[in-house]
């Protein structure tokens, strides 16, 4: 039996510490340096994005392992007090690098 299928300790923290780098890099007004702006906010983005495809070839989870590491950095985004608009969107850019896994990023 493949029990090893539902352990999503490893995506979980994965998708972690990708919204604890985001949250790190780009501070909320008031809460730190300030709101990095638009064209920082989209390099860190890519290279989220490209940490993500990075881990998704050399992990290969499934189906289940995907959705927990997505849900893990959306919450941890509004733990740290981004706005569900911004998680919104990110989560969103996240679904379509796991779904369309094998195509190139777009810059």
């Amino acid at each position: 039996m493949r029990l090893n299928w539902f352990d999503t300790n490893e995506a979980q923290n994965f998708g972690r510490q990708l919204a604890e780098r985001f949250c790190v890099e780009c501070a909320i007004p008031g809460k730190g340096k300030g709101h990095a702006d638009d064209k920082k906010q989209e390099r860190l983005v890519h290279a989220i994005l490209s940490d993500l495809r990075s881990f998704l070839q050399t992990h290969k989870p499934n189906a289940f392992k995907k959705a927990r590491l997505i849900k893990s950095f959306s919450a941890c985004l509004q733990e740290n007090g981004h706005d569900d608009e911004l998680a919104e969107r990110l989560t969103r850019e996240m679904i379509l690098a796991v779904s369309f896994e094998g195509a190139p990023l777009v810059q």
